[in-house]
């Protein structure tokens, strides 16, 4: 979980960052980070013993990530993931954030 929280504050950082670089000078374009996509998942289980989320996207792959106090069943998560380096290859890309994105019924 503190991996997870390093890792989403710096990525706030780098937005701040090349937002205040874009305002700075506006001839010079801003600094791209590459390999973060948005996903969406729906909670379908839990693993109590390790502390984990199960959550299924919408083609079907299962994702897991730390943090089960307030989620619930059916609950939506929005992902914020990395691609690994491997743009071509979805299997090892990695969770880098989580939030909170709605329910179903």
């Amino acid at each position: 979980m503190k991996k997870i929280l390093a890792v989403a504050i710096l990525f706030v950082n780098l937005i701040s960052f090349s937002h205040s670089y874009a305002l700075a000078d506006a001839s010079a374009a801003a600094p791209e980070i590459d390999g973060l996509y948005p996903r969406t998942a729906r909670v379908i289980a839990f693993d109590y013993k390790n502390d984990l989320v199960v959550c299924v996207d919408w083609a079907e792959l299962i994702w897991k990530f730390e943090g089960i106090e307030d989620w619930n069943l059916n609950d939506i998560a929005s992902l914020i993931m990395y691609d690994n380096g491997t743009p071509e290859s979805i299997y090892d890309d990695q969770i880098v954030a989580v939030r909170y994105g709605g329910w179903i019924e």
